[in-house]
């Protein structure tokens, strides 16, 4: 008897363990979305900030690259929804399509994951070279500057030390 209501239980289990998985895998669909949009946003942060020092061929390369990334977050989002409210409404477990959502989702943080490094690898580059050139110009500019020297000034009373 006590057997008999184990297997109902597990039976029960692996009858609704399916759906509650595909379940879950659609809900980490949409936070891994949510994470690409954070990654996207740091992104653009760090480019904004480095506009100015970046040659404009790259800035504006990489902001067409963001506006694509953004359109597939957008895209893979609408499925996300559209493939979970198919899913309500027909009663049938989530997701047809849940396998193709989160290879996309994967991949899309993948692109992602590799903008990022590149916008942080080009604004550093840009900015060691502005950091360069500044103090480039700085040494041209003051020539004596390598040393430091204290000059008293006349009209001050200078300080003993005993």
């Amino acid at each position: 008897m006590v057997w008999s209501k184990i297997v109902q239980v597990f039976s029960l289990g692996s009858q609704w363990g399916d759906n509650t998985i595909r379940l879950i895998e659609g809900e980490n669909a949409l936070k891994m979305v949510q994470r690409v949009e954070g990654i996207l946003e740091d992104s653009m942060r760090v480019l904004e900030s480095h506009e100015r020092v970046m040659s404009s061929g790259e800035f504006n390369a990489f902001s067409i690259k963001h506006r694509h990334l953004v359109l597939k977050v957008v895209e893979v989002k609408q499925e996300v929804h559209r493939d979970r409210n198919q899913s309500v409404l027909s009663g049938n477990p989530v997701g047809r399509g849940t396998d193709r959502i989160v290879r996309d989702v994967v991949r899309l943080q993948h692109q992602a994951e590799i903008y990022q490094q590149d916008v942080l690898t080009a604004s550093r580059r840009a900015q060691d070279h502005e950091e360069e050139t500044f103090m480039k110009r700085y040494l041209e500019d003051t020539p004596h500057t390598m040393g430091v020297r204290l000059i008293p000034l006349p009209d001050r009373p200078q300080p003993t030390f005993s």
